[in-house]
């Protein structure tokens, strides 16, 4: 199972993922994001999540249609 929403106010995104196949019974996970610090810089974001530089088959995964580049080595 995987969740992806807004709050109500907009102001957090909120994701969440279940992993049902542990055998000792299901697993979650809950990301949040502040949405004023994705709008100012989303690939720094990224970079932060990710903990690692993006990949370039990442990158055109996640950011179609924009040239690659590294976003944690500028």
């Amino acid at each position: 199972m995987r969740a992806l929403a807004f709050t109500g106010d907009g102001r957090t995104l909120v994701a969440a993922a279940a992993d049902l196949v542990q055998v000792t019974g299901d697993a979650y996970a809950v990301w949040e994001w502040d949405t004023a610090a994705l709008a100012a810089d989303a690939s720094a974001t990224a970079c932060a999540q990710a903990a690692r530089s993006l990949t370039r088959e990442e990158w055109t995964a996640f950011v179609p249609g924009l040239p690659f580049r590294d976003p944690c080595h500028r």
